[in-house]
């Protein structure tokens, strides 16, 4: 079984997935049913389908003003039934999404996903900075900047 993927700029689907997989007790296994895309195919809107599906926005990277500043941003969002979490990787183009079951298994996922998405936003942060002082040396608070 194949679901479609939706366009993290446009919110439009665009192409065919495969099976939406759930972290359960640390193993990963298939979905019967993705509980978003099966909303969000006859929906094209991707919030309104999480919404629907009773998913919130439980956490996540800061929102920008500018799309292209972090290269990759997580969202976490929670429900009352499971899978009670969806976690959501926005690329820069694209998003891609992963269930978790419970709790130890959402809390598990960002343990291990976490350091790259650190740097990555670490990353689009001093690009602003950098594009914001036109080249200027920018300081992070962590000691004197020297112009050479």
């Amino acid at each position: 079984m194949a679901t479609v993927a939706v366009d993290g700029s446009t919110g439009h689907l665009v192409e065919e997935v495969p099976q939406a997989r759930v972290l359960e007790d640390g193993r990963w296994e298939p979905l019967h049913q993705d509980p978003v895309m099966s909303l969000a195919a006859a929906a094209e809107d991707w919030e309104a389908a999480m919404r629907e599906a009773g998913f919130h926005l439980w956490c996540g990277t800061p929102e920008d003003d500018t799309e292209s500043w972090v290269p990759l941003k997580l969202r976490v969002y929670r429900r009352v039934s499971e899978p009670r979490f969806l976690v959501d990787l926005e690329g820069v183009f694209e998003s891609e999404w992963a269930y978790a079951a419970t709790l130890p298994d959402v809390m598990g996922l960002l343990g291990q996903w976490a350091p790259v998405v650190q740097a990555l936003v670490m990353t689009g942060v001093l690009a602003q900075a950098d594009a914001e002082n036109r080249g200027r040396p920018v300081g992070l608070g962590l000691g004197r900047q020297v112009r050479r």
